[in-house]
């Protein structure tokens, strides 16, 4: 596995780090090096990070009363 570290993998992080400055950015990646690097150099990142449990994908830490109180209805 390539290192993020080196300059070359380092221009997508730093370019997102850098538009997050000027403007909202969503970022979804499995990659913990690459979630790292933006960590790091973004300017007060809100991390938001999912898990799979029971077949149902939640977020991390939040407890059963924390959930939002809307239901996704039948289709």
């Amino acid at each position: 596995m390539e290192n993020y570290r080196s300059l070359r993998t380092l221009r997508v992080p730093l370019l997102v780090a850098r538009a997050s400055e000027d403007t909202q950015i969503v970022v979804v990646s499995h990659s913990d090096e690459l979630i790292g690097v933006i960590d790091e150099y973004a300017d007060e990142p809100n991390m938001i990070e999912l898990m799979k449990q029971d077949g149902a994908t939640t977020v991390t830490g939040q407890r059963i009363m924390d959930e939002p109180l809307w239901y996704r209805p039948d289709r």
